[in-house]
């Protein structure tokens, strides 16, 4: 992950949980079948991620934490690394992408800019 070719600011750190450990606020992405927080209403900024039973979520993912950044550029973010969870939506204006860096995995996040 080259921090030259785009601005990269923390987001959270997601953590997988079991299926039966249902946490607080937790959002249903129903095209995803998982559950997350929202790692803005936690201390220190973790998004718990429970996949609902059945779930086909990627499993590398599932099986691993990841830490998240904010990018100006995904296209940019994402050049010469190795993506394994292809850009994708998971709600209006936000794009998101998962590469691995040896042997870790990163959250790349690019919202659109608001209209005024």
């Amino acid at each position: 992950m080259s921090l030259k070719t785009a601005n990269y600011k923390f987001n959270h750190v997601g953590v997988p949980i079991a299926t039966d450990n249902v946490q607080p606020d937790e959002i249903y992405f129903e095209a995803l079948q998982l559950y997350a927080t929202d790692p803005d209403k936690t201390e220190y900024k973790i998004e718990y991620l429970r996949p609902a039973p059945g779930c086909t979520f990627f499993p590398i993912l599932l099986a691993n934490p990841h830490v998240s950044y904010q990018v100006d550029d995904l296209e940019k973010a994402l050049e010469g690394e190795k993506v394994v969870v292809p850009p994708f939506s998971p709600m209006p204006g936000r794009t998101i992408a998962f590469i691995e860096v040896n042997g870790f995995i990163f959250e790349l996040a690019y919202d659109e800019p608001k209209s005024a």
